[in-house]
């Protein structure tokens, strides 16, 4: 009768085991899409840690300011005709004048949109990092729980049987 008991004792314990570890399985699968997006962010932070570059040749190329150069030269243009100034000196240093003015200013904003994106990209990463991170920490806690019932059932088991021994 003993041995049953102890038998009957000890298939329990390895249930509870199994049950054990199924429930660790699902938890720390559930667990892997968010390590994942951890590992891309963290990669990604540090293939573009101190990259951030600008051109500033980029600025002509911007058709935003290539239409504000446009008109804006049209109308100077078109101002001095009316004066009948439009090739003078005065005209031409209106028009060298704008265009500088709106280099450095479409430079500033266009330098400041890139920097934008990046710290923007940069925070994007450092977030998914987090992630990861946050999602590796409650992993190592669920293995310490389950690691914690396992040792507590491998010790239930060996009690059973040293009780079954007749210890």
């Amino acid at each position: 009768a003993i041995n049953a008991g102890t038998g009957a004792a000890n298939t329990a314990i390895t249930n509870a085991g199994a049950g054990q570890q199924q429930i660790y399985n699902q938890m720390t699968a559930g667990y892997a899409p968010y390590q994942q997006a951890g590992h891309v962010g963290l990669d990604k932070l540090q293939s573009t840690a101190g990259t951030f570059a600008f051109d500033p040749n980029d600025v002509s190329k911007n058709p935003a300011y290539q239409f504000q150069l446009a008109q804006g030269t049209k109308a100077i243009q078109n101002s001095a005709a009316l004066k009948g100034m439009l090739n003078s000196g005065s005209t031409l240093k209106s028009l060298d004048n704008y265009s500088q003015g709106l280099a450095s200013t479409s430079e500033q904003n266009l330098y400041n949109q890139a920097l934008s994106t990046y710290n923007t990209n940069q925070q994007g990463f450092q977030s998914l990092a987090n992630l990861g991170q946050n999602a590796n920490s409650q992993a190592i806690q669920a293995g310490s729980v389950y690691g914690g019932q396992m040792g507590s059932l491998a010790g239930l088991s060996a009690n059973t049987n040293m009780q079954g021994a007749g210890m």
